[in-house]
């Protein structure tokens, strides 16, 4: 890279921070025309350019030769990260998305030591291999003087709106603002997505109603013995137990004989959920529905839980004979229909097990109304019911 006279390499690092331009970089210009050269361009070992690119610019422009020290540390990056952060004045939004950019050089750096895991004890190894992901972000924040938190949330609006992050790089937008707009956006497109997903199922012939308000007011008008199918993900915790019972109660009267009500249910709440929903309907089963992605940490239980359990009632004897599988395999949350949307891949086995084409599936705490769309694809009639009330208060 040439800059103004100089064409050696340039490090990485150097680049960080943007290059003066205008009356800036006239007055450095006309400073080091009357004062000289005050503070002397940084090189690495290998003679790369490290710090400095304005002041070689203003030297060639001003006429002088430019003078170099050289930098024998071990940290390059954090080396520049220093000078600069003292000369200017940055907001925590451009030091957050000065970090994301470090992100890259610190897992570069992390990686040249992985080789000599292979010569380590097997634990030693496992740490060496994982520090890329473990301490690059924490360092870029660290030379930054910003928090890892900072950095993560840089990183979500590059992702999901570029064009926000260089107005936070630029100063224009504060970094929590500029977060508070990406959700905005992701909220807009979810709506858009429903809506368009709605209009998509109204012309394919099979009902699809999601009303709004408590389940046991909303869905009264169903009739007793109407309903095929009950599938649903009530809100978790302690405070809403009682709904299952109060799911329950409901499906006895509105689900045909024989029909069926599975429900998602939180590991720490399935004794009490089990008693109450057992007053109403016949415990069938339970399903265990495996994390895509591994297990989560519960600390106080100190359990890696790797299974969510979906219980299954049914209203007298469950009719039909199709085997169903008690383990299944998560899929992917629909996060861009509704904050709290599950998979509909183990939705859609179940639906296409449990009930037949034409028969009316319902859930009772629809959000979005994913699992809905699984049972229209499936050519179910569908209806749903939904409470913000539940969700905004978990």
């Amino acid at each position: 890279m040439i800059i103004d006279g100089w064409s050696g390499p340039v490090h990485p690092a150097a680049d960080l921070f943007p290059l003066m331009q205008g009356d800036e970089f006239e007055a450095l210009v006309e400073s080091i025309k009357t004062q000289g050269l005050r503070e002397p361009a940084w090189l690495t070992k290998d003679g790369a350019l490290l710090d400095g690119r304005n002041r070689v610019r203003a030297c060639q422009a001003a006429g002088i030769k430019p003078e170099f020290r050289q930098f024998n540390g071990e940290d390059p990056v954090a080396f520049v990260m220093a000078l600069n952060m003292d000369r200017r004045h940055l907001t925590v939004g451009q030091r957050a998305a000065l970090a994301l950019k470090l992100v890259p050089m610190y897992e570069r750096e992390a990686a040249k030591r992985i080789p000599q895991a292979a010569q380590q004890p097997r634990g030693v190894k496992s740490a060496v291999a994982d520090l890329p992901r473990q301490k690059s972000r924490d360092m870029a924040g660290a030379a930054a003087k910003v928090s890892g938190r900072a950095v993560a949330q840089a990183k979500r609006i590059a992702e999901k709106a570029p064009d926000l992050l260089a107005k936070v790089e630029s100063g224009e937008l504060a970094l929590d603002r500029a977060e508070r707009e990406v959700k905005t956006r992701e909220a807009r497109e979810r709506e858009q997505r429903r809506q368009t997903e709605a209009e998509q199922v109204a012309l394919s012939g099979t009902t699809f109603d999601i009303r709004r308000g408590d389940f046991q007011t909303v869905l009264a008008d169903l009739p007793d013995n109407s309903v095929d199918l009950v599938v649903t993900d009530p809100p978790y915790g302690d405070n809403y137990t009682h709904l299952y019972g109060d799911l329950a109660k409901w499906a006895a009267d509105k689900l045909k004989p024989g029909g069926s009500l599975v429900a998602y249910v939180g590991q720490g709440n399935l004794p009490d959920v089990l008693e109450q929903m057992g007053t109403h309907l016949r415990y069938w089963w339970t399903l265990a529905l495996m994390h895509k992605h591994g297990g989560q940490q519960l600390p106080g239980k100190w359990v890696m839980v790797e299974w969510k359990p979906l219980v299954w009632f049914v209203k007298g004897s469950r009719s039909g004979r199709l085997y169903v599988a008690d383990r299944m395999s998560g899929s992917k949350p629909r996060k861009e229909l509704h904050e709290w949307a599950q998979g509909v891949d183990e939705v859609a086995y179940l639906i296409e097990k449990l009930s037949e084409p034409n028969e009316l599936v319902v859930d009772p705490f629809a959000g979005s109304g994913s699992f809905g769309h699984a049972a229209q694809t499936l050519g179910r009639h569908f209806i749903g019911a939904e409470n913000g009330s539940h969700r905004d208060a978990t």
